[in-house]
């Protein structure tokens, strides 16, 4: 197969590998294609769809899971010599059970706080991740967690905010997110008891943030600058993402 720039990739295990390039930036500039790939878990990959992430420039794989979870749904580059696989898990109390968590709550209210803990709670995870992502390498680098919704969401939030993607499309890449998941059944048997609209992907929950951060800090560089991110490492990132 010939490879090309793909939007979503053609995987058939995975359902929600999805390329960050082709967005217009607000200085006249589009993201770059084959730099950032969006994804859910990796763990069903078969040989054939392995080789094809690699062969789309993928060198670098961060898992934004738990250590528990990734202990029961190995990442299958763990051990490829040919990635650079790292685990930094993006969680916080509310992110280890989401079953006993989102109990007596509203699955939007639940989401939409769980999304602002992220940002608030979690600045030193992402300070580390996004200083992973400046120092990656030639090639594409991955990120996942286990729907590629939520932890996933939220660093293609800021990575898309920090290269100067306008909030429509910043919102619209997050919100297919649920049309691409609701074709992966296993992922719908290990969700249980999980209200479904906590898997849904609708634009108020994604929105909701954004005007958390946009209020309180005045927008995602500021708030990358807030939590200690250095301006050069930033930078770095946002020469990469654009073209």
């Amino acid at each position: 197969m010939k490879i090309k720039n793909w939007v979503r990739l053609p995987l058939k295990n995975a359902y929600n590998v999805r390329d960050l390039g082709g967005y217009a930036c607000q200085n006249g500039e589009t993201t770059r294609w084959r730099i950032f790939l969006r994804a859910d878990n990796l763990t069903h990959l078969d040989a054939d769809e392995i080789q094809l992430l690699k062969d789309y420039g993928v060198r670098t794989v961060i898992d934004l899971r738990s250590r528990e979870e990734c202990a029961i749904l190995p990442d299958p580059f763990l051990e490829d010599a040919g990635v650079h696989y790292l685990n930094i898990p993006l969680i916080t109390e509310n992110v280890a059970d989401v079953t006993k968590t989102i109990t007596g709550k509203a699955p939007q209210d639940f989401l939409k706080s769980f999304y602002i803990e992220l940002i608030e709670h979690g600045q030193g995870v992402i300070k580390q991740i996004l200083t992973e992502i400046a120092s990656h390498g030639d090639g594409c680098l991955l990120f996942h967690c286990a729907a590629g919704k939520d932890r996933t969401g939220i660093v293609a939030m800021l990575l898309l905010g920090l290269a100067g993607v306008g909030a429509p499309d910043i919102v619209s890449n997050y919100e297919v997110t649920y049309t691409c998941l609701r074709q992966d059944s296993k992922f719908f048997e290990a969700a249980g008891p999980i209200p479904i609209e906590v898997c849904m992907s609708k634009p108020e929950y994604i929105e909701h943030v954004m005007a958390h951060i946009q209020g309180r800090y005045g927008g995602i560089p500021e708030y990358l600058e807030r939590i200690g991110l250095p301006h050069e490492t930033a930078e770095t990132i946002r020469r990469r993402m654009r073209e």
